[in-house]
């Protein structure tokens, strides 16, 4: 029950939140989204590097 009702709660904030703020959650979201692209670009590198010819790693 309590990890529920949390749950409402932090959406009604986020709701309310982007209503009143709705610049400053903007940026929130976007600084969010550049750093899951950041982590996805890094990670296909990661793996580019270790699957190039003559890597010994496996």
């Amino acid at each position: 029950m309590p990890k529920k009702l949390l749950t409402w709660g932090l959406i009604a904030f986020l709701v309310f939140w982007a209503a009143y703020k709705p610049a400053s959650a903007a940026a929130v979201f976007k600084s969010l989204g550049n750093g899951l692209v950041d982590v996805a670009t890094a990670t296909r590198l990661l793996r580019c590097v270790r699957r190039a010819p003559g890597s010994t790693t496996t």
